[in-house]
């Protein structure tokens, strides 16, 4: 942090784009966001496009204009959750002492405010550690907290969506190739919307014929076993619910589709979990609402990937699961596919960290759920979490999967 940036002046950029220097000397988005020079009721303007653009909602800042706001820049909702938003934009890059200082301040300035969370907005270069203390201290103070930093506020600004309101607060235009990728990003999000909405009248559609054929059995069968018992004939009403319960076991193994795993949802992860236990009943089947952070047996938080914000669980976990439904039927037809599919999945699921405890046993009732559909097998394939599953799953979200695919491997042998 002490490593200080040169300063370079918007006017100093305007000067030379009028010279046509600016190709000679490109000006970053990094280098205007940390010499910040337009003052604190810009940047709040600023911030405030980028909470829309990240789908916050009902956004408002207070008094961007100056006055005081009572220790709240700006209010906002997202998913039914409060937040109250700080903006920290100081005109160059600060020690890490200052801005924790600042965090601090503001922190207990939002306290005032019936808000369940926390936005801390910065131009500051933060490292993961450091931004992992600062979330502490706020959960120390019963706040849930996002921290949106100098890195952060520049990938949204240089990627297709932002590209507007870096011209618009930054006075930055789009290159030739920036164009191509915002045409191409909005072109893109047109075709998957009409792609989504494809695959979930299919996914009706199927569901639809299904429950059909479904209730069409289940009043036969029914029928026949009332039929039955009127007639006290016991062991034929034993030989019916015997028949149907096979008819129904071998349907599922003649057609995957039928099965549980080819249509997975967050609501049934969500009452898997409410099954396997978490030691907290209060956090049993609901979603974090918390940044979380895996750390080494010394508490270094720095150790391992740093898994996604809670507020964009629901979105991974929605993705995850319909692109898994999607493929389901190919893999149903090619065994090969079937243990690096799963470890894919399983390694993604570990990822997004859905929940404050109990992922790891979510994370395996899964696999064993899905490894049993798939190939048919008597059981389900049980991984022990033991030293080398620990192992696996750190390869596995470095990127590594050979070891997790052995051990599920292995784990299918013994149940077949």
């Amino acid at each position: 942090m002490a490593n200080h940036r040169p300063m370079v002046t918007q006017q100093r950029y305007q000067s030379y784009s009028d010279e046509g220097l600016l190709s000679a000397y490109p000006i970053s988005t990094t280098i205007l966001l940390t010499n910040w020079e337009k003052g604190s009721g810009d940047a709040e303007r600023l911030c405030a496009d980028l909470l829309r653009m990240d789908a916050f909602d009902d956004v408002d800042p207070q008094h961007p204009l100056g006055g005081p706001d009572g220790g709240k820049d700006i209010l906002c909702t997202k998913d039914g959750n409060t937040f109250v938003a700080a903006v920290h934009f100081p005109r160059k890059q600060i020690t890490v002492t200052a801005i924790k200082k600042k965090f601090t301040e503001e922190l207990e300035a939002s306290r005032k405010h019936d808000r369940s969370g926390f936005i801390f907005l910065t131009n500051q270069a933060l490292t993961a550690g450091e931004r992992s203390d600062l979330e502490r201290i706020a959960a120390g103070k019963g706040k849930r907290c996002l921290i949106y930093h100098g890195e952060r506020l520049r990938v949204m600004l240089d990627s297709p969506a932002g590209y507007g309101l870096r011209l618009r607060h930054l006075s930055v235009p789009m290159s030739n190739e920036e164009q191509t990728a915002f045409f191409a990003a909005s072109g893109q999000s047109v075709t998957e919307a009409l792609k989504s909405q494809t695959r979930a009248i299919d996914l009706l559609a199927r569901r639809i014929d299904r429950f059909a054929r479904q209730g069409q059995e289940f009043y036969i069968h029914s029928m026949a076993v009332v039929a039955s018992a009127v007639r006290q004939d016991r062991t034929n009403v034993q030989a019916m619910l015997e028949a149907a319960a096979a008819t129904s076991f071998q349907r599922a193994i003649e057609d995957p589709t039928e099965s549980v795993s080819s249509h997975l949802t967050p609501a049934l992860l969500r009452y898997v979990h409410r099954l396997i236990g978490p030691t907290d009943p209060a956090l049993s089947g609901k979603f974090r609402e918390t940044q979380v952070w895996i750390a080494n047996s010394e508490g270094d938080t720095n150790y391992g990937p740093e898994f996604p914000a809670w507020d964009k669980v629901p979105a991974l976990v929605d993705e995850l699961l319909a692109e898994w439904n999607s493929n389901f039927a190919d893999l149903a037809d090619d065994e090969d596919k079937v243990v690096p599919a799963i470890a894919k999945f399983f390694r993604r699921l570990i990822w997004i960290h859905p929940f404050v405890d109990g992922n790891g046993r979510l994370s395996r009732a899964i696999l064993g759920l899905q490894a049993r559909e798939l190939l048919g097998l008597l059981e389900d394939p049980i991984l022990d979490s033991g030293a080398p599953y620990y192992f696996a799953v750190q390869q596995a979200l470095a990127g590594d999967f050979d070891a997790l695919e052995g051990l599920i491997r292995d784990a299918i042998a013994y149940a077949s």
